[in-house]
């Protein structure tokens, strides 16, 4: 099927940002193992040795359990003697997919949809030091986990085969970054808007299942913020959190992030009760913003202590750009 001319011209600028950042990734990506990235050398040594368990790739790494990405990267430093090229094209891919899964199912809003402010959000050299770093992957599959998980649940017509993947999808997300944890309660939310008691209720049996294998022999990394961090500095607390959420647009200023992470939670508030005045359930933007938010919070439990200087680094902007691409499609579904 052919598409009008001016469709011609939105998928073209839509592609730009994809096609400026895979010119960033083969000119400036690191290719060689870089910082955390030399933890990876214990587990190709008990690989090697055959000795590498599923419980070795449970183990922490800070406060993450990220056996999904550890396995990926073990298995392509296997297939190309570590190649680190390989790390950052698997990043590259990882952003195309989350592309996928938040533009999926456009066809259901009757409006036009924001393809190309979308594309600039999620393929954004804000978040330089991911799509540089293969290391990175961790957060990108985080990423694409939850947003897909989030598609899923909200699919119009949804039906048991949508809801077990979004399941896995979930310990998919919890199992690669530690903001994976925030899926639980935006998919909670979005099946209590869409009178799903029974799905609600295997839903918050899975989110329980997942936090305390997660928590088992969890200890608390010794950079993190001390335990009492939140009771002592809410402030504090609040504002790393609405920083974070900004970073995507504020760029590196901290306080710009922080008043343009407010203006979109105030944009997320509006939103949310708009639709339960409406009697809506949750969509998709709503939903994933939700859990970008839920990503805030954890990140602000275990970094909140370093001052909102660390909450726009910009390791943290794919959740922020999910933010508010999240907000944007629900703008146009109002």
């Amino acid at each position: 099927m052919k598409l009008p001319n001016d469709s011609r011209w939105i998928y073209a600028l839509a592609g730009l940002p994809a096609v400026f950042l895979l010119f960033v990734q083969l000119r400036y990506a690191i290719t060689v193992p870089y910082m955390d990235q030399w933890e990876l050398v214990p587990y190709l040594e008990r690989m090697y040795a055959g000795e590498l368990t599923l419980t070795s790739l449970f183990e922490q790494h800070n406060a993450h359990r990220i056996a999904i990405p550890r396995a990926i990267m073990l298995v392509v430093a296997y297939i190309t003697d570590w190649d680190i090229r390989f790390e950052i094209a698997i990043n590259y891919v990882l952003g195309l997919a989350i592309f996928a899964a938040v533009i999926w199912r456009q066809k259901e809003i009757a409006k036009p949809f924001p393809l190309v402010t979308i594309a600039i959000l999620v393929f954004s050299i804000s978040q330089w030091r991911n799509w540089l770093w293969g290391w990175q992957m961790q957060i990108f599959m985080c990423c694409l986990f939850a947003a897909a998980a989030i598609r899923l649940l909200t699919i119009s017509n949804r039906n048991v085969k949508h809801f077990c993947g979004a399941i896995a999808l979930g310990m998919g997300a919890t199992l690669s970054f530690a903001a994976g944890l925030a899926i639980w309660p935006a998919g909670a939310l979005v099946l209590l808007r869409k009178e799903s008691a029974r799905q609600l209720g295997v839903w918050i049996l899975c989110a329980a299942i997942a936090a305390i294998a997660y928590l088992a022999t969890f200890h608390v990394p010794g950079d993190a913020s001390p335990p009492g961090f939140t009771l002592c500095a809410p402030i504090d607390f609040v504002e790393y959190i609405l920083a974070f959420l900004g970073g995507v647009l504020g760029g590196y200023f901290p306080q710009i992030s922080l008043w343009v992470g407010f203006v979109g939670l105030v944009f997320w508030i509006i939103e949310m009760v708009t639709a339960f005045r409406k009697d809506k359930p949750l969509g998709f933007g709503l939903g994933i913003g939700t859990f970008v938010i839920g990503a805030a919070f954890v990140a602000a439990l275990g970094r909140g202590g370093e001052g909102i200087e660390q909450a726009v680094a910009s390791r943290y902007t794919t959740f922020s750009a999910l933010f508010w691409a999240g907000l944007v499609i629900n703008a146009y579904t109002l």
